[in-house]
């Protein structure tokens, strides 16, 4: 295929070169000399720049890169897998969170272990990580680290390749990419090499393009316009010139080529922290964990309540929320329901991107919260309340990482501001089994004026500390604040 293009190209550079011809025959020698050079500069190129450019990125990179293996020491076998990176000469590797996490919640079930691209094994030790970003730092054993590069053998016939990759070869982190601002000094579109060993196939490099930073995110992600598949968690993507931009974490189930990767400076951070550190044992992994995600939440609620709130009308509700620019919202009705319910319905809600992956069954840090106008149409005083009840969320689960959720409910009377509003406030607290001081705490509250309309309003926040938890909870309930309505009916829509 490659020669048939080349020779059109040739014979219509040829044609060319005829018409030319039969205008100006003086010039002929001269035309044809150059399109020959030209059609042999062509057929001499074996490869695009494109494609030579990823090919010397892979070759560069490949004794660098290491798949990382969760196994249960019962019996030897596999329970997870991912990828990882070397960073330095005395064998630190950098790795996500979520592909050690069964190691650092129960080390006495499970440990580590690393696979090269040339099939060589060993364990690792972990030293530590980064729940918030999802990123970890492990390490190769070895006989006198650090500064000593001599890595214990794990197969007859003296150092493995492990040891010798240690020794002459890491990835180094882009300077353009350690910028804190949004982007650094990356630019939108240009070209980006993911790498890991996606699905236990084998170690990949996968080409896609920077687009920047997810937009409406309370933490930074890199949206990386590429293939990112299961097993490759913790590789490298690198720029061009085979440094590293950041770390594969996550891709959208939703959507084509949506992956996502964590900014290099986060990586570069925590291997700040862990110079001359010793591996971490369960109790201090357990510990960390639970500093880690109180202090994100204290940062997180600082946040939420600062600036100038805005205010939303839902009928005669007048609420006030934040105006951060990390919250999403939407709004949803059932004006267009057939047949026509019996009490009209307009809902807004909102919720942040904070997501934090703990353990295969223990995700944190979301936060969220609706408030729903219910408005009376056929509901006799005693109906219209129990649907307002019927539509609250209290999650009654019991998983095995979390203790029974503990409900307290109270009766808000009318105040001075809200003179002719009740409200029923219902508090659910839950704390984890495996952190001592971390919760996740929800409320609901009906808001109710007369049997006419009502508010329905959920909040629910996780992974927080009991009085950063109680401080949202308070704000949420005195968010709302009843309004006269001076029409015969209250409006169903939500006008932000």
């Amino acid at each position: 295929m490659r020669n048939f293009h080349h020779f059109w190209l040739f014979s219509l550079a040829l044609l060319f070169v005829g018409n030319v011809q039969a205008q100006n025959a003086t010039k002929t020698v001269a035309r044809s000399a150059t399109v020959k050079s030209t059609a042999a500069a062509i057929v001499a190129t074996p490869i695009s720049n494109a494609v030579a450019r990823g090919d010397s990125i892979y070759a560069a990179a490949k004794p660098r890169l290491l798949q990382i293996r969760t196994l249960l020491k019962s019996t030897g076998n596999q329970a997870s897998i991912g990828s990882g990176f070397l960073v330095s000469a005395d064998g630190l590797i950098v790795t996500n969170y979520h592909v050690i996490s069964q190691v650092a919640l129960e080390p006495s079930t499970y440990h580590l272990e690393f696979l090269t691209t040339s099939g060589e094994r060993g364990a690792l030790q972990l030293l530590a990580f980064d729940v918030v970003n999802d990123l970890a730092v492990v390490r190769l054993p070895s006989t006198g680290l650090p500064g000593d590069a001599a890595i214990t053998p794990t197969t007859a016939g003296g150092q493995s390749a492990a040891a010798q990759t240690v020794g002459n070869s890491y990835f180094e982190f882009a300077p353009r990419a350690l910028k804190t601002e949004a982007g650094g000094g990356l630019q939108k579109g240009e070209r980006m090499f993911s790498m890991g060993n996606p699905l236990d196939l084998g170690f990949t490099i996968v080409e896609g393009t920077y687009n920047s930073l997810v937009v409406k995110s309370y933490g930074q992600r890199i949206h990386f316009s590429g293939a990112i598949n299961p097993g490759m968690s913790g590789g490298p993507t690198v720029d061009t010139n085979g440094q590293v931009i950041g770390i594969n974490v996550a891709k959208r189930l939703d959507g084509d080529l949506v992956s996502f990767l964590v900014p290099a400076r986060f990586a570069v951070a925590l291997l700040e922290r862990v110079k001359n550190t010793p591996a971490l044992d369960g109790k201090r992994s357990r510990t960390e964990i639970d500093e880690q995600l109180k202090n994100y939440q204290a940062q997180f609620v600082k946040d939420l309540r600062s600036g100038t709130a805005k205010k939303t009308q839902l009928g005669s509700f007048e609420i006030s929320e934040s105006a951060a620019s990390w919250l999403t919202c939407w709004g949803r009705s059932n004006a267009e329901v057939k047949p026509k319910p019996r009490f009209q319905l307009a809902s807004n809600q909102c919720s942040a991107d904070t997501g934090i992956f703990l353990a295969n069954d223990l995700f944190t840090g979301q936060f969220r919260y609706a408030h729903t106008l219910f408005v009376n149409e056929k509901l006799s005083s005693l109906q219209f309340p129990r649907v307002m009840r019927e539509s609250m969320r209290v999650d009654s689960s019991r998983p095995k990482r979390y203790t029974a959720a503990q409900c307290q409910q109270e009766f808000i009377k009318p105040t001075t501001q809200n003179a002719t509003l009740n409200q029923r406030v219902t508090i659910c607290a839950r704390a984890y089994r495996d952190l001592e001081t971390i919760y996740d705490m929800s409320v609901s509250v009906i808001s109710q004026n007369g049997s006419l309309d009502g508010l329905v309003s959920d909040l629910s926040i996780q992974g927080v500390g009991w009085d950063n938890g109680m401080q949202v909870i308070k704000d949420f309930v005195g968010s709302v604040k009843y309004v006269p309505d001076t029409s015969s009916k209250p409006e169903v829509s939500a006008k932000p």
